[in-house]
Order: structure tokens, then C-alpha cells, then sequence
């Protein structure tokens, strides 16, 4: 089998996909790609080599060959697309193929992180349940273990989380990054208020 006309692209997280045709004496003109995990040994192409399209024709008669071949990174970081040419029939009538795939390992920008931890109070460490927690125009209530979280936030840095509870000291905690596809934890310790004597 023989390959040739490559095209190359690498994703945010690393990973390394290349496209390229495939043919053989007995096999038609194909499109295939393979690739690379940024974890992956070096020149070695473990993410097995895939089947975009078997082409049924081949090319008769002179013409350039993979004009058309390009792997291109799609601006979510993560998805590649690929396009090349093949032949439905014999001929010198090449269609153009554009295909699209990515790596479970690269998480596409945007997909939004977690802000999420647990509020506590001092002394003593104890959960506090039922303690709002603000994040912008979002809010949610701690569980009885005193968890709370936000899901799908855009990435970015969120300048403070107010939080608050009848009985207990309010306060905020700021500087607060949110990154795609990572949870980040921020634990809170509160202190009941002191009661003015009567």
C-alpha cells in the first residue's frame, strides 16, 4: 500500500493528525488519516490509521494528484478537517472529499469548566448546608455536605463568588479562573456570627 500527498495539523492539546491517499496496485485511490496523542512516543503513529473514503475509480491519463489535500484546525482547537481528492469512477474527473474528526483528548474552547467546593464552618470544619452561593447573575445553595457547583461556565477569570447564610458572616473570594474543561475547587470556611448580648 502506498501513501502519499500528507497534510499535517496539530490540536490545542498536542495531538497530531496527518491525512494523505492511499493506493495499491489492487486497490483504488483512497483518503485515510492516522495520528498522534501529545502522550504518544515520538515518531510513532498509534491512533491507527482510519478510512475516510475508498474511492471506486482511479485516475486515466496525466493530471496533478492532490491539489486538494489540506488538514486544517477548526477554530474550537480541537476538530480537524480534512479534505482531498478521489474518483467515483475511471477517469480524470477527481471529486473533492471534506471530512471531519477529533481526539477524545483535546477539549474543544469553550466547552466551559466547573467552579465547584465545599463551605465549612469554623470552628470546627462541620458542612453548612443550605449557604448561597453567588458567581455573576448565577446562584446555587450548598447540599447537606455543604457542596456546591457551577456547570458549563465560559473560561475566563470571574472576579469574585459572594456568598452568604442568615447567621453567618458573608464575604466573597475573587480571582476566580475558570478554565475549559477543568474543574476547579475553592473551599470556603465561614464563622457563625456573634449575637450582641440582649
Amino acid at each position: 500500500m502506498h501513501r502519499f500527498m500528507p497534510s499535517v495539523a496539530v490540536d490545542r492539546a498536542g495531538d497530531m493528525a496527518v491525512g494523505y491517499s492511499t493506493s495499491s496496485a489492487a486497490t483504488k485511490p483512497a483518503i485515510k488519516y492516522a495520528g498522534r496523542l501529545a502522550s504518544d512516543p515520538v515518531n510513532t503513529l498509534p491512533q491507527t490509521e482510519q478510512l475516510l473514503i475508498q474511492g471506486a475509480g482511479t485516475q486515466v491519463g496525466s493530471s496533478r494528484w492532490g491539489d486538494y489535500s489540506a488538514m486544517t484546525l477548526d477554530p474550537d482547537g480541537c476538530t480537524f478537517w480534512y479534505t482531498n481528492e478521489y474518483f467515483a469512477v475511471d477517469g480524470l474527473n477527481s471529486l473533492t472529499r471534506i471530512g471531519s474528526f477529533a481526539f477524545p483528548s483535546c477539549t474543544a474552547l469553550g466547552a466551559g469548566g466547573t467552579l465547584s467546593g465545599t463551605v465549612t464552618v469554623t470552628p470546627g470544619g462541620a458542612p453548612l448546608a443550605g449557604a448561597t452561593v453567588a458567581l455573576g447573575n448565577r446562584s446555587t445553595t450548598t447540599d447537606s455536605s455543604g457542596f456546591y457547583s457551577f456547570t458549563s461556565l465560559p473560561a475566563g477569570t470571574y472576579p469574585s463568588r459572594p456568598r452568604a447564610r442568615p447567621g453567618y458572616g458573608s464575604g466573597s473570594a475573587s480571582s476566580l479562573v475558570v478554565t475549559d474543561g477543568i474543574t476547579t475547587t475553592r473551599t470556603s470556611l465561614w464563622r457563625r456570627r456573634r449575637r450582641a448580648p440582649v
